[in-house]
C-alpha cells in the first residue's frame, strides 16, 4: 500500500544520496575533512554514525572516513552528530508548525 511505497521511495532516495556523495567525492577529489559537513547534512548518515559509534568508538567499520572522523572529533562525535539530528528534528517541527498553523486538523 501507500506506506510500502513511501518506505521504498525513502530507501531509493537514501541509496541515491549515497551514490551521489561517492560520485561527488571522486569527481571533485574531496578530502576527508570535506566529507564531515556532507555526513552531518544527512540525518540517515548521522544516525548511522551514532549507532556504529555506540558499538565501536574507533568507527573502523566505516573505513578510512570513519577512522578520520574518530581521530578528528574523538569523544565529541555523539554531541556533533546528535546535534545534527536535533537540528533536523527541530527544523522539521518548525516547518510543520508553520505549514499547518492555519489548517483545521
Amino acid at each position: 500500500g501507500a506506506l510500502g511505497a513511501i518506505l521504498m521511495g525513502w530507501f531509493v532516495l537514501v541509496a541515491l544520496y549515497d551514490v551521489l556523495v561517492m560520485g561527488a567525492t571522486l569527481v571533485a577529489n574531496l578530502k576527508w575533512p570535506d566529507l564531515i559537513p556532507i555526513l552531518m547534512v544527512n540525518p540517515v548518515e548521522a544516525a548511522r554514525i551514532l549507532m556504529i559509534y555506540s558499538l565501536d568508538p574507533t568507527l573502523i567499520f566505516l573505513g578510512p572516513t570513519g577512522v578520520y572522523v574518530a581521530r578528528a572529533f574523538g569523544p565529541y562525535i555523539p554531541m556533533i552528530f546528535a546535534g545534527s539530528l536535533v537540528v533536523w528534528t527541530m527544523g522539521s517541527i518548525a516547518l510543520a508548525l508553520v505549514k499547518f498553523r492555519d489548517q483545521d486538523l
